[in-house]
């Protein structure tokens, strides 16, 4: 039986994933600005979930992401 950690671990690589996954087919459509809401519909992820892979890949050394400086709930999808 896997213990609660690796479980979590699991999970969270399983949203990282998706959020990426939507992030880069929103990049190919010329896409440059989401927001949480949108990524949690999209992906029916919980907001709270995405805003966390959003921070996750903030502090990435590739940043894909940044967050916008004027609304909390938006960010940038680098190209």
């Amino acid at each position: 039986m896997h213990s609660r950690t690796e479980v979590e671990a699991a999970i969270g690589n399983l949203a990282r994933n998706r959020v990426l996954e939507y992030l880069r087919a929103e990049r190919r459509g010329g896409r440059s600005v989401v927001t949480l809401v949108d990524i949690s519909e999209e992906t029916a992820i919980d907001p709270e979930a995405v805003e966390s892979v959003m921070i996750q890949l903030e502090d990435m050394t590739d940043t894909p992401v940044r967050r916008a400086s004027t609304d909390q709930l938006r960010w940038h999808i680098r190209r």
